[in-house]
């Protein structure tokens, strides 16, 4: 199972994916490829601004089942970014029900979803 937690406080804003869907074979699982597409984004979006001196960014690691996109916002310029990478991901979860775990660690939803299982912490 893909496990994705968001973390969201004091102006960081988190995104870590580990795992696999189990989807389909090895190179042709579309929902892992879906949400690293989705991370990878972020991730180079924020390694753009911080060009800028605009966000720091902590820690941005892509590896076969292990993504981490880690960031300080000082600017107010990632909350959309992080929200609308979120919104894609859990549109990943509705699509594909059972195949994503979604964890939030401070941002909770107020409105229920379909799909796998979600945690708030």
């Amino acid at each position: 199972m893909l496990e994705v937690t968001f973390f969201e406080r004091n102006h960081r804003y988190s995104i870590a994916a580990k795992g696999h869907a189990e989807y389909g074979p090895y190179g042709q699982n579309i929902v892992c490829a879906a949400v690293s597409v989705l991370l990878q984004s972020y991730g180079n979006y924020l390694e753009n601004l911080e060009k800028y001196n605009k966000v720091k960014v902590l820690e941005i690691k892509y590896e076969d089942g292990d993504i981490n996109v880690d960031a300080l916002d000082t600017t107010d310029r990632i909350k959309d970014l992080y929200l609308m990478t979120m919104g894609g991901i859990e549109d990943v979860y509705n699509a594909y029900p059972g195949l994503i775990h979604l964890n939030y660690k401070t941002h909770k939803k107020k409105y229920p979803q379909k799909g796998g299982q979600k945690n708030f912490f």
